[in-house]
């Protein structure tokens, strides 16, 4: 055992305690270990364990992200004023103005900290996949439960059939639709964060096709549903499942970030934008006029209070 796999083993542990007592739960529903249905879904219990767990660094990305692109200008200013200057000092002053500007906007340098700290439960959460579907017990999961594992189909795929090594036609088919589904909708997630969720006048902005760096941004959008495609190919249908569930996920967290959580100065902050406005109400009964659409205030009708046939003889 090398040094990598030493400390990942403890992860491992915790991911296998997870899995087992997932199996365990959809065991109460009917769902045995001999079921192929049971493993999948007890992946993708798993999946959800795990993205439950990081949603609090996924919310440190978010604001670090916010306060990266509220830098960004006077980042590029700051730039601009040094360039050219090789000097000590004058690098020395770029160094210390620029961790000022993080400073004051909350951008620190560990921004991508939360993201390093997913590496590690995504790496062992596979190496436990890819060790069950290669017969071999891991952490809690003991031999028995990891023969169950592999002797149950679902829809006549095992769970470590392969698209290029599976025995059947079975299992080559379902698992090119999973890598194909996990594909679709990593593209889906990255397109609407780039066409939606991307500042409009940043540099590298998409929309703009004279600037390099958009055409460079653009094409990477492909870059990760491609390397899925083919690195699909060899690995695991429980692997595979995993990935499908987890890139479900983070597509839905991304609708939800986008239209909840938009980043200013975006498509999807404009919207955010509209839509607060359209439902706002003024103390006095009057909807504030959508900002996108100029027009005069439309007044709510006020609403008539009866009148006792004694008053409305009085006022005759």
């Amino acid at each position: 055992m090398n040094a990598l796999d030493a400390l990942m083993t403890p992860v491992r542990t915790a991911i296998s305690w997870v899995l087992l007592h997932a199996v365990r739960l959809l065991g109460l529903v009917g769902l045995q270990p001999t079921q192929g249905a049971t493993w999948f879904a007890a992946v993708a219990l798993l999946v959800i364990v795990v993205r439950l767990a990081l949603i609090p660094l996924f919310l440190r990305q978010i604001r670090t992200a916010r306060a990266t692109a509220a830098m960004a200008p006077s980042m590029r200013a700051l730039q601009a004023r040094y360039r050219g200057r090789t000097d000590p000092q004058s690098r020395r002053r770029m160094a210390e103005e620029a961790a000022a500007l993080r400073r004051e906007h909350g951008a620190g340098l560990l921004g991508c900290l939360p993201m390093l700290l997913q590496a590690p439960v995504f790496y062992a959460l596979f190496q436990v996949l890819r060790t069950v579907s290669q017969d071999h017990e891991v952490g809690l999961l003991g031999q028995d439960l990891v023969d169950r594992a592999n002797s149950a189909t679902f829809l006549g795929a095992h769970l470590a059939d392969t698209v290029l090594t599976a025995q059947s036609g079975a299992g080559r088919v379902v698992a090119a639709l999973v890598v194909l589904a996990a594909a679709v909708a990593t593209l889906v997630s990255q397109r609407r964060q780039q066409r939606l969720n991307t500042p409009v006048a940043a540099p590298g902005d998409p929309s703009d096709p004279g600037d390099a760096m958009a055409t460079t941004t653009r094409r990477l959008v492909y870059l990760g549903p491609v390397t899925l495609l083919l690195s699909g190919l060899w690995l695991p249908l429980g692997v595979l499942a995993y990935w499908l569930v987890s890139n479900v996920w983070a597509l839905a967290q991304q609708l939800m970030v986008i239209r909840y959580l938009p980043s200013p100065g975006t498509p999807a902050h404009e919207r955010y934008t509209r839509r607060r406005a359209a439902e706002a109400v003024t103390a006095d009964g009057a909807v504030i006029a959508d900002p996108a659409r100029p027009g005069p205030v439309t007044p709510r009708p006020q609403r008539v209070q009866p009148v006792s046939r004694a008053r409305s003889r009085r006022r005759r």
